[in-house]
Formats: structure tokens, sequence, C-alpha cells
């Protein structure tokens, strides 16, 4: 299950925030707006990878995902295919949506991407 742990506006009164999202073991921050999410609220959508790169990776690799700057939402991860169909990855119990996952991949495949941005819709 994923649930919002930190919801930090931008300015006072504004309508956007930086968003952590966590399963209690893995996080990332999200960018949202507008921003209706609490502390503790139940995030039910996949979280949407903006300009992402995916590439396949052949060895089965340990699920992770870590901000790649001090600056901004730019995130690295290795992630699990949830579903192809619906381009779906997960990391834990993170959920993501990507633009479209490269062709030939299974569920269950291990892939590392790269995103400029994740938002929380």
């Amino acid at each position: 299950m994923m649930y919002v742990s930190a919801v930090t506006p931008f300015a006072h009164k504004s309508e956007s925030a930086d968003v952590t999202v966590t399963d209690g073991q893995y996080h990332c921050r999200a960018f949202s707006y507008p921003c209706h999410a609490v502390e503790g609220e139940v995030v039910t959508e996949p979280l949407q990878l903006f300009d992402e790169a995916i590439c396949l990776m052949f060895e089965d690799a340990e699920p992770r995902i870590e901000s790649t700057g001090d600056v901004g939402f730019r995130h690295f991860g290795v992630a699990k295919v949830l579903d192809v169909e619906n381009d779906l990855l997960s990391v834990g119990e993170l959920i993501f949506q990507v633009g479209e996952l490269p062709r030939g991949l299974a569920v269950g495949d291990a892939v590392e991407f790269e995103c400029v941005r994740i938002d929380l819709r």
C-alpha cells in the first residue's frame, strides 16, 4: 500500500506541493498540483513518471529508488514490470505509470529507470 508521509507546500497558500509517498520501505518525492494530499492518506492511483528513460536489466536486481539531485524531483530506480498493457512498474508497493514501456518486456522483468519528475495526481 502506498501512502503520503509528508506534504510540503511550495509557498504559503500554494496549490502545488512536494509530497513524499512511501510504502514503509521505499519512498519518493512527487510533485502535486493541485495538491489535495494529506499526511497518512492512502494513494490509490499510480504515480506518473515524466521524461523517463527505461532500459532492461538482464540480471536479477534488487528494487530501489533514489533521488538524484538536491533540487527537483529527479529519480533513479530499479523496478519490476507490473503490467505491460497499462505501462506499470513497481518498486516494492510503490506503483509507477510510464509513457510507454519498451517492447519485449514481460511481467516480472527488472528494468532501470531514470526520470525528470514524479507526479502525484
